[in-house]
């Protein structure tokens, strides 16, 4: 029979044996552990970039959306605003063009020479200031319409709300 000591030596190496596995064990277990860890942070960081991209890309959806809304009204107004230009480009021109033509009349009837003296004109005279005065009256009666429609387009064609107040 083998002695004692053989056998308490062959324990102590099957105690050993068996020390060493569990260390190799628990060193498994722990690198198993971080492994996991790391799988864990990984997963949570990938989330996290996840949840974020979503939320940036739906607020940049619904900004590109408002922009889009307000661009459209932008261009409404930019329209409206034209059209209203247009209207009221040519009656002011015409406007303009009959206070041009009362003016010259005013002073072509008030710079004649024969008007400063009015005991010395002769029927040609005569004739010439009544000429003028009745162009001078033809061109305030074309200035009243001209007005009076140039007022009539302002009122039909009134300026539209600032977009910042329609458009917001």
């Amino acid at each position: 029979m083998p002695d004692l000591a053989e056998q308490a030596r062959g324990l102590r190496a099957e105690v050993v044996d068996l020390a060493e596995g569990v260390k190799s064990l628990a060193e498994r277990t722990h690198q198993s552990e971080q492994t996991v860890a790391r799988i864990h942070r990984i997963t949570i960081g990938l989330a996290v970039s996840l949840a974020l991209t979503v939320g940036l890309v739906g607020y940049s959806v619904y900004l590109n959306r408002q922009l889009d809304v307000f661009a459209r009204c932008q261009a409404q107004y930019n329209a409206v605003n034209n059209a209203r230009t247009r209207a009221l480009t040519e009656v002011t021109a015409k406007e303009r063009e009959a206070e041009r033509r009362r003016s010259d009349a005013l002073d072509a009837t008030f710079s004649d020479p024969s008007l400063l003296k009015p005991d010395q004109r002769t029927a040609e005279d005569r004739a010439r200031v009544v000429a003028l005065f009745t162009e001078y009256l033809d061109a305030v009666r074309d200035l009243r319409t001209e007005r009076a429609n140039a007022d009539a387009a302002r009122d039909a064609n009134p300026v539209p709300p600032p977009p910042e107040t329609v458009c917001a």
